[in-house]
């Protein structure tokens, strides 16, 4: 057996020369259990950003990983954080706490990094609204606190947030 999202993956792989038989789609995995995920703001860490969240709008960020085999590589990675601080300067964006939630740890982030991307991610850490979260923290807990989820590159967060009918959208550079 083969899961997927829809029928069009599932044809995809179908078409492969794979030794699966039968090929499910049946959506994203986790999204009725966003839906069902209680509020609950309590999950960050910072007591301070628990007391801002509940006056704000709280947008989720979700990056990718960033090295060859990944959709984008640092220079997408460095357009990605870059537009990301843009919007939260914006005044329409002023009462919004962005969440961000990386796909790996920071430190290793940074070892493959040129000068430019990690400036670039220095620039949005330092931002007033911006709210480091774990890496280890499940995607979807982040997304049920999130009143829109930001993904780079179209990938599971994307669709997970929508399946579970909140708002999303992903950021595609260049």
């Amino acid at each position: 057996y083969q899961i997927h999202w829809g029928r069009r993956d599932a044809s995809w792989f179908r078409g492969m020369f794979g030794k699966s038989k039968k090929y499910l789609a049946i959506g994203p995995l986790w999204s009725s259990h966003v839906q069902s995920l209680p509020r609950v703001r309590a999950l960050l860490k910072d007591r301070q950003a628990q007391e801002k969240i509940k006056t704000v709008t709280a947008i989720a960020v979700f990056d990718t990983s960033f090295n060859l085999g990944a959709p984008y590589d640092g220079l997408g990675a460095q357009e990605f954080f870059d537009a990301i601080r843009e919007l939260f300067d914006r005044p329409a964006w002023s009462s919004c706490l962005l969440l961000y939630k990386p796909k790996n740890d920071l430190a290793l982030v940074r070892q493959g990094a040129s000068i430019q991307m990690a400036a670039s991610l220095d620039r949005l850490l330092a931002h007033p609204r911006c709210v480091l979260l774990d890496p280890e923290m499940s995607p979807e807990a982040v997304i049920a606190e999130a009143d829109l989820t930001i993904s780079m590159a179209f990938t599971s967060t994307t669709v997970e947030a929508l399946g579970a009918r909140r708002s999303a959208l992903y950021f595609d550079p260049r």
